[in-house]
């Protein structure tokens, strides 16, 4: 095989050096400068606006996360929009988030090092998996920046859960299981679908190592399965409790159990597994995903060694990995893919397609082949950034921003200290000033009705800087303001555009 495949061969060792505590540096200035837009630009996303406003009503936990079994995320999102003060504050929230987003770099970075990849590789690996769409999505919104330290807890999860399978002493095994039960519990009691990036670093653990699968195979995929089971029924008694706390806030279609398994399996493979293959696309090419897991198929196939049998198991192993790493959204009823439900598949199909790279250079025995690829490897790298950067900046920030002003001009003289009242009527989903799918890109915040009054509450805050006392309503048609009566007009937002 060529030298890039056989970089997977030796172990990593698995201290951490001072050269690679500089990777980790640049990894981090990397991720920051990519996301750099959403870290400097005082804007919010329609879930951003509802926290905001509750946690200035009183509210210390985001309650609506609790029924749907998010019962650690909604403290997290709850204390930490308690601890702002204006929606420009936000931005410390989103810094978060990207800080998350390269710790879990880094762990995927040492997890693929300890499975014998080279520096260059794990980085660039680490790095790819950072800007994949669904990071784009949650690292623009300030509500989710707790997901990717869900993300991070199951790297470390993962990795007690190999030590306590290698423990000699009872004691100290159960010890280390019991650790990984909590973190576990934590993670998917953050977020169910980021929770299931365990399956990542499982898949780091079977296929990262070389041409062989790992030694006592089924042993190893029966533990690793028994310590993910435990967490997602945590998760699941965590799920029940929240329903029966509080009810009234539930989301009554997602809140039920699949029961149509031929349909759903259809739409996984038309829709997330779709979207999953097409990598770092949002807008998707038909076909590219047949071609794009044939790549990785074959590739996967010429890296492995071994009788076609052994090869072939290993191939139906990877494959039965994606519905895993997808599985909540699979047992929940419904059929909602938006990007951020494709936390771990994405990164999971990634992997194969750098494996599967290193296979096809297995082929070619020349040096001129792997520094070749070595520089289309880092050219592909920092292609993702700037591509990220380019979708959080057109497809968040400037379209928010440009909301924002709006919002902001109409209440521009208005004096809120004798205002008796404040009006809004909303704009629609049609009045993107971006391309969008799903819920997710450029869709206006002031489209959804649920979210207007926190909309004009968290504008006229700052306007008011803090004292805001004005009630607030709702108009579903011209509005005919009243005396010392502001009017929030965004119905004509789309001519923005």
């Amino acid at each position: 095989m060529g030298r890039a495949a056989e970089q997977a061969a030796p172990s990593a060792p698995s201290t951490t050096t001072v050269a690679e505590w500089h990777v980790a540096l640049a990894m981090t200035l990397l991720v920051m400068l990519t996301y750099s837009a959403v870290l400097v630009t005082p804007y919010a996303v329609t879930d951003d606006y509802v926290n905001y406003y509750y946690s200035k009503h009183g509210w210390w936990l985001a309650w609506w996360g609790v029924p749907g079994g998010r019962i650690m995320d909604a403290v997290a999102v709850g204390l930490s929009f308690k601890a702002t003060r204006y929606l420009a504050d936000l931005r410390w929230l989103r810094l978060l988030g990207v800080l998350g987003i390269a710790l879990l770099q880094w762990l995927l970075y040492r997890g693929v090092r300890r499975a014998g990849w080279s520096v260059f590789w794990a980085a660039s690996f680490a790095v790819l998996v950072g800007v994949t769409p669904a990071f784009q999505v949650c690292a623009a919104w300030a509500t989710l920046w707790p997901v990717f330290y869900s993300a991070a807890l199951t790297g470390v999860a993962f990795s007690l859960s190999g030590r306590a399978l290698a423990a000699q002493r009872a004691r100290v095994r159960w010890s280390l299981v019991a650790a990984v039960q909590v973190l576990l519990f934590v993670a998917i009691t953050i977020y169910q679908v980021t929770g299931m990036f365990f399956v990542v670093f499982l898949a780091i653990d079977l296929f990262a190592r070389g041409e062989h699968l790992p030694a006592r195979l089924l042993r190893r995929l029966l533990w690793f399965g028994a310590m993910l089971g435990g967490g997602l029924v945590l998760g699941y008694l965590a799920f029940k409790i929240g329903m029966k706390l509080y009810p009234q806030y539930a989301d009554t279609a997602r809140a039920k159990l699949e029961t149509s398994w031929l349909t759903k399996a259809r739409w996984f493979w038309r829709a997330p597994l779709a979207d999953a293959f097409q990598l770092f696309r949002l807008r998707p090419v038909k076909g590219l995903a047949l071609l794009v897991s044939a790549f990785i198929a074959g590739g996967m196939w010429l890296r492995l060694h071994g009788t076609w049998q052994r090869r072939a198991l290993a191939l139906l192993l990877a494959a039965a990995l994606l519905p895993l790493a997808y599985l909540p959204s699979l047992m929940a009823a419904g059929y909602w893919n938006a990007y951020r439900t494709q936390f771990a598949i994405t990164p999971l199909v990634l992997l194969y397609g750098v494996c599967a790279v290193q296979g096809y250079l297995g082929l070619v025995r020349r040096a001129y082949a792997d520094r070749v690829v070595s520089h289309a490897l880092a050219a592909a790298t920092l292609l993702a950034c700037l591509v990220a950067a380019r979708n959080v900046t057109t497809l968040y920030v400037e379209p928010q921003m440009a909301e924002l002003r709006l919002l902001r001009g109409a209440l521009a003289g208005a004096d809120l200290r004798t205002a008796k009242r404040i009006w809004i009527r909303g704009s629609s989903p049609a009045s993107a000033l971006a391309w969008t799918r799903y819920d997710e890109w450029a869709q206006p915040s002031t489209a959804w009705r649920w979210a207007l009054v926190p909309v004009a509450y968290g504008v006229a805050k700052e306007q008011a800087q803090g004292r805001m006392r004005v009630p607030i309503s709702i108009s579903d048609g011209p509005i005919k303001a009243g005396p010392r009566e502001v009017a929030i007009d965004m119905s004509g937002l789309g001519t923005l555009k």
